[in-house]
């Protein structure tokens, strides 16, 4: 690819730098080269230097006063204004009002309002109604309020031009969009939060039911092992004393009646005492069935029978029983 002008080419930028040379006031020249600040008046003085030469709209289609060069010379003539130190043709009525009204203008607007924009006697300019903001990109603001659907907050991509200000309103709808996410990712885990903190509570409920029944087999266990406890030490002496019982009823038979009931009496007690140790112990054993299970009451009522006050003759039995019984002579 040769990237070298063509004779034409370099013929055509002889012509502007030519021109550049005779027309472009010192003063403008020396404004534009020292950033100096630039007027209304010096930008409407080059504009009408370039019209009077038809040089104002490059871009322009020829039947609206355009000047009909190729890109190339389009280039060249940008090229030589850069390197002359040349105002810049102010781009508002030029280059962004008259392309409108060259595509969507009536014939009588287009007959009316191109004409006054190349000679610069109309002086077009942009204007923001964005409040505080003005022309300032950077300050720009928006503000939508969500009513029904969600996408309103956004603005519609075929409202969003091809410029810095499209670029600011994409990032703005990208924002809305993350921020929106993040709302639904938040509500989502508040949700999952919600379960958890039900089922701990559950739990916890739970827990707090074994605690007490935990504390309740405590209270049997303690229970058990005292009754198992009570059990071991009365079962040995009365099995002894039900021994000796049965041989004094048997030695005291034929004799004296009263002898022989009080011993008899003496013999239903031990039988029920010996009931009440094998009761307790049943209930302390942790492996009992449900078969040969010990009701608690059955075993307190039964205590409370042993421990009832006995008729008198026991007592009588007591005061009149042999001090040598026939047990030592059986033995």
């Amino acid at each position: 690819m040769d990237l070298n002008y063509l004779d034409e080419d370099l013929a055509f930028r002889d012509e502007v730098r030519s021109f550049l040379a005779q027309a472009l006031p010192p003063e403008l020249q020396h404004k534009v080269r020292h950033h100096l600040r630039m007027s209304k008046d010096d930008s409407v003085r080059w504009h009408k230097i370039l019209a009077s030469k038809g040089w104002v709209a490059p871009g322009w289609p020829v039947e609206f006063g355009g000047t009909g060069w190729t890109p190339v010379q389009r280039h060249i003539f940008e090229e030589e204004c850069a390197r002359a130190g040349t105002p810049q043709i102010m781009p508002f009525g030029v280059n962004m009002v008259a392309p409108v009204i060259m595509a969507f203008g009536s014939p009588e607007q287009k007959a009316y309002y191109l004409p006054r924009i190349l000679s610069c006697e109309d002086w077009w300019c942009q204007g923001y109604s964005e409040p505080g903001a003005g022309s300032d990109f950077a300050g720009l603001g928006t503000k939508a309020v969500q009513d029904g659907d969600a996408s309103a907050e956004l603005i519609d991509e075929k409202l969003i031009p091809s410029d810095e200000l499209g670029s600011i309103m994409r990032s703005r709808n990208e924002t809305v969009r993350s921020l929106r996410q993040h709302e639904r990712d938040l509500a989502d885990a508040l949700g999952r939060f919600e379960i958890v903190a039900a089922d701990l509570k559950r739990k916890n409920h739970l827990l707090e039911n074994a605690k007490r029944n935990l504390a309740d087999a405590d209270r049997l266990a303690s229970l058990g092992m005292l009754s198992a406890g009570i059990a071991h030490e009365l079962n040995t002496p009365l099995m002894a004393a039900l021994t000796n019982l049965d041989i004094a009823v048997e030695c005291a038979a034929g004799r004296d009646g009263v002898h022989q009931e009080a011993l008899l009496d003496a013999r239903l007690g031990v039988n029920l005492a010996l009931r009440v140790a094998q009761d307790m112990r049943m209930l302390a054993s942790p492996g009992t069935d449900r078969q040969h299970a010990v009701d608690l009451g059955d075993v307190v009522r039964a205590a409370c029978t042993l421990v009832r006050p006995r008729i008198g003759r026991s007592v009588q039995l007591e005061r009149r029983i042999d001090p040598t019984p026939p047990v030592a002579e059986e033995m």
